[in-house]
């Protein structure tokens, strides 16, 4: 069972981007499934780490997109990325510490929050970047 499925819903109309999201939310998927089966301790660094870099890597290759093409609310966009990576970040750190569990909570806020962003701002930025010849 998986927390999050691709859906055409969630398709910004630009191939590399949707494939992005799809790594993005395999990496939840497969936190939830360790959730789920009781492992997550066996995997929770590997995920947790690879889920922070690839969505770095991901943030990165929108705001180059903005940058190259001039779109105009790229600053906000900007900012969403970087209040997700600071939180992200924290409860990573914070779980290495012994501070945070990684349980049902922590899932749903990631759920909400990818899916929002993708509903919301992504969709947003979707038409600008199509017209612009990105694929």
């Amino acid at each position: 069972m998986s927390l999050i499925k691709w859906s055409k819903d969630y398709s910004v109309g630009i191939a590399s981007i949707d494939e992005h999201h799809k790594i993005i939310i395999d990496y939840i998927n497969e936190l939830f499934l360790a959730i789920e089966r009781d492992e997550i301790e066996h995997v929770i660094s590997r995920v947790l780490d690879g889920l922070l870099e690839y969505t770095e890597v991901h943030f990165v290759y929108e705001e180059d997109l903005f940058e190259m093409f001039g779109y105009q609310t790229s600053s906000e966009h900007h900012d969403e990325h970087q209040k997700f990576i600071v939180r992200l970040d924290r409860l990573i750190k914070d779980h290495k510490l012994g501070k945070v569990a990684i349980g049902m909570e922590v899932m749903d806020f990631l759920k909400q929050w990818l899916l929002n962003h993708i509903l919301k701002s992504d969709m947003a930025y979707s038409q600008f970047l199509i017209e612009k010849g990105v694929k």
